[in-house]
């Protein structure tokens, strides 16, 4: 049973779930990203003194 059900092939999925998912992995990103990169940024901008 598990066999034949392996063996179908790929199934049709609904239209929205790609969107949904590469919605939810855009957020995730922005999330983790955005303050990295707000960091690097003022760290940049920051003069150095090596006195």
């Amino acid at each position: 049973d598990t066999y034949n059900r392996s063996n179908e092939g790929p199934k049709e999925q609904p239209a929205w779930i790609p969107i949904v998912a590469g919605a939810t992995a855009r957020i995730w990103a922005a999330t983790l990203v955005s303050p990295l990169e707000l960091i690097r940024t003022k760290m940049q901008s920051q003069k150095l003194s090596y006195s």
